[in-house]
C-alpha cells in the first residue's frame, strides 16, 4: 500500500476491496489502521482517508448506482458515505 501521508501505516493489511468500473477506481482498507485507500486505475495515483474515529473496517462497497464516486463502509450498525 503507497504511504501518502507523511506518518505511514504501519503494518498495512488490506481486507477487502471493491471496484468502481465507471469511474476506473479501486478501493481497499487497512483492518490494521483504519484507513481507506483509493487508486485511480489509469494514472495509478493513490489517496489516503483516515476514518474520522478509530474502527475496524472490515468491509466497503462501491455504490454502482450513485451520481459521484461513492463507497459504503458498514460501521457499528452505521453506514457512511464517503
Amino acid at each position: 500500500m503507497p504511504a501518502t501521508r507523511r506518518i505511514p501505516a504501519p503494518f498495512p493489511s488490506p481486507h477487502s476491496l471493491s471496484v468502481d468500473d465507471k469511474n476506473q477506481v479501486v478501493w481497499t482498507n487497512d483492518f490494521n489502521n483504519g484507513r481507506i485507500y483509493r487508486v485511480d486505475i489509469t494514472t495509478g495515483q493513490s489517496t489516503e482517508f483516515l476514518m474520522p474515529e478509530p474502527h475496524e473496517v472490515r468491509d466497503l462497497t462501491v455504490d454502482e448506482h450513485s451520481d459521484r464516486p461513492t463507497v459504503w463502509i458498514p460501521s457499528t450498525g452505521h453506514r457512511r458515505r464517503w
